[in-house]
């Protein structure tokens, strides 16, 4: 009876360790896309800034 138990729990225990690993590697997939989407962005911004920056630069002059 106890090594019944014995192997269901190592069963339980080894699919719980699959399912975190799982559930890490999902959400490291996820961070990586939110981070591609923040490059996109920031890209886009730095080049709206570089055009539109020396405008009010020489206008203030």
């Amino acid at each position: 009876m106890f090594r019944m138990t014995e192997q269901q729990v190592g069963r339980l225990q080894a699919e719980a360790q699959a399912l975190r690993e799982y559930g890490i590697q999902v959400r490291e997939l996820f961070q990586a896309e939110i981070d591609i989407r923040q490059n996109r962005i920031m890209k886009i911004l730095t080049i709206v800034t570089t055009i539109f920056l020396p405008l009010p630069l020489v206008a203030g002059w």
